[in-house]
């Protein structure tokens, strides 16, 4: 909770959430280009911000292909999810796992269950209308929107966007596209969040980071 990282996800958080909260959202996509863009990350540490400012909050993995949200909080990811919810098996109840401390995770369901086709379906439409009222802000984490065409039917569904962009990985051409893309959608884009910039970088972004390793020190 002291180290850079940290610190970096609080600040990015508050200029998101303050996005969210001017246009009344509550289902925020984080969607990436391509892969190792890092959106289960940010999902999940921005998650983890949300839920320690005592926030209801919901991590909906969406990413069927390839998914990674339970891990990356170290939860199991056992019994049904979101794709056995989309195929008309079981209820909100069987399905939400308790992290605790005001987080709750909806992870992707049984292997069987996980078709892709589902997410563009009515029913995706009413167990968002149904977790709304549930939660003060529901986080999806989404598949890469280069190699995965799920992404932006997600979009479609979502209240809001921010897409994650891997430093020295994106180029800009490919960037400017999905900036494009996602703002033709429904869902408002509330950002673009930088991730995994260089240690080695200079200027700016070097002395922000030593600034606030040097103040986590003595917090």
């Amino acid at each position: 909770p002291n180290s850079v990282v940290a610190e970096s996800f609080r600040q990015a958080n508050a200029q998101v959430m303050r996005e969210m909260t001017a246009g009344g959202h509550v289902v925020l996509l984080v969607v990436g280009g391509l892969p190792g863009s890092g959106t289960t990350s940010v999902v999940a540490n921005l998650g983890a911000t949300d839920a320690a400012a005592g926030k209801r909050v919901l991590l909906i993995d969406a990413n069927f292909r390839r998914p990674r949200l339970p891990e990356a909080i170290g939860v199991a990811e056992d019994g049904p999810g979101l794709g056995d919810l989309l195929c008309g098996e079981g209820t909100l109840e069987d399905v939400l796992v308790d992290v605790g401390d005001g987080l709750h995770l909806l992870h992707a369901g049984t292997p069987s269950s996980r078709v892709l086709e589902r997410l563009n379906s009515p029913k995706l439409d009413s167990v968002l209308a149904e977790l709304r009222p549930r939660y003060d802000v529901i986080l999806i984490d989404a598949p890469p929107a280069v190699v995965a065409g799920e992404a932006m039917v997600l979009a479609s569904k979502a209240d809001a966007a921010l897409l994650v962009v891997r430093a020295n990985q994106e180029q800009r051409g490919l960037v400017a596209r999905l900036v494009r893309q996602l703002s033709d959608m429904r869902c408002q884009l509330v950002g673009i969040l930088l991730n995994r910039p260089r240690g080695t970088a200079g200027g700016y972004l070097k002395k922000n980071y030593a600034a606030m390793a040097e103040y986590a020190k003595s917090t």
